[in-house]
């Protein structure tokens, strides 16, 4: 639960997360002094109930005896009623795309988008890369040349492997965006198509910084993610 203040007289917003764990009667007192709410939940997953609060150990419940604790309507639930909806439809905690498909299917209408995985297919998907000699120059060039290098070299290899895919390459900072574009100009000496795919005004290729990637029509470029 989050909130914001607004003065010396109460609370601007309030935000309730996983709201499908909230009972009614918990928040109403909040609810009444506030301007707005925001209220953030999955109404597929199971109700509170009083099974937390009687402080009964593991060993003493039984099938039988949890059926006996009773279940209660949860603040998105109500809210739900009434409150405008929107559906966050992304979905990447799975690394196997097979795990959320049931899901998907039968509780949310095949509406989640999810992503595609080297599980089934190694051209596809999120891959860790691990940069084991990587360093971050904290005191002097603040950026992580070893990773720009490695970043390069997968550049690189994305082209030699799928000439006619676009590349897209986004750094956590616009340093380390910088460190990446030196390296690729050095790779370019040695491998020319290289520098004409990378160039900045290619159709095919960009590199940015995370806080400037949403600039970008990201619906025109494939993008091959790395995690370093």
């Amino acid at each position: 639960m989050i909130v914001k203040r607004l003065g010396l007289g109460g609370f601007d917003v309030l935000i309730f997360d996983e709201a499908s764990q909230f009972r009614i009667e918990d928040v109403v007192p909040s609810i009444i002094r506030l301007n707005q709410v925001i209220v953030i939940g999955d109404n597929k997953q199971l109700p509170p109930t009083s099974f937390f609060s009687t402080g009964d150990s593991e060993e003493d419940i039984d099938d039988e005896s949890y059926e006996s604790y009773e279940s209660y309507e949860s603040v998105l639930d109500e809210c739900s009623k009434f409150m405008f909806r929107h559906m966050l439809k992304w979905h990447y905690r799975s690394r196997d795309e097979r795990l959320i498909a049931f899901s998907n299917c039968h509780f949310y209408g095949n509406e989640l988008v999810t992503f595609p995985n080297p599980v089934q297919n190694p051209d596809l998907g999120v891959w860790f890369k691990h940069v084991p000699d990587g360093l971050y120059d904290r005191g002097k060039r603040t950026d992580n040349q070893r990773e720009a290098e490695v970043v390069a070299h997968l550049a690189l290899e994305h082209f030699q492997r799928f000439p006619k895919q676009s590349l897209g390459i986004i750094a956590f900072s616009e340093k380390q965006a910088d460190a990446i574009r030196e390296q690729i100009e050095i790779l370019g000496k040695e491998y020319p198509n290289l520098e004409t795919f990378c160039k900045n005004n290619s159709p095919q290729f960009f590199l940015k910084a995370l806080e400037n990637v949403q600039r970008v029509n990201i619906h025109s470029v494939r993008i091959k993610i790395y995690t370093l």
